[in-house]
């Protein structure tokens, strides 16, 4: 995962368990976390979505989304059950335009059996447009331009995180 640019603290690891689809996904055990900044300069409206799911967890003890504005950590949401849901989420406007946006996920398990696995994380923008778009500025209809965060480990369908057109 930290080939990808994830920032990793405790047990978080890429496994062929802990997929929603494809190879691959993200398992994090005990008391454990993995973050990622991606810019969201030029973009607002921003969405985050993320397959995910818990196994052994205690009452009290969760998987975390979780978002930062620059300042401190908001969570999007917490997981505490063993079946697979990717809700979305859109997150405040303080999230847009923002040079130090990072998204996080964590556990606060007390034992390395607790884990909440996740796969399929992405962010959307829909871009600011400028004079820097002609096709924009002579009134035409663009797609929308969207950041994707593959969690970039081997074996992920992509590192790092793209730019797509849509």
């Amino acid at each position: 995962l930290t080939a990808g640019g994830w920032a990793i603290t405790g047990s978080a690891v890429a496994s062929t368990g802990a997929r929603q689809a494809g190879t691959w996904g993200a398992r994090i055990s005990g008391t454990a976390s993995m973050e990622k900044s991606i810019s969201t300069v030029g973009f607002n409206t921003i969405t985050f979505s993320v397959s995910r799911r818990s196994s052994g967890m205690d009452a009290g003890e969760f998987l975390y989304l979780e978002w930062w504005n620059g300042t401190a950590w908001t969570v999007a949401s917490t997981v505490n059950t063993t079946a697979w849901t990717t809700p979305s989420f859109t997150l405040p406007a303080a999230a847009a335009n923002n040079a130090a946006f990072k998204v996080r996920f964590r556990t606060n398990a007390n034992a390395t059996n607790e884990r909440g696995d996740i796969d399929n994380v992405t962010v959307r923008g829909t871009p600011n447009w400028s004079d820097e778009n002609p096709v924009h500025q002579a009134g035409l209809p663009s797609p929308p331009i969207h950041r994707v965060i593959h969690l970039g480990a081997p074996g992920f369908r992509t590192g790092g995180a793209c730019l797509f057109r849509r």
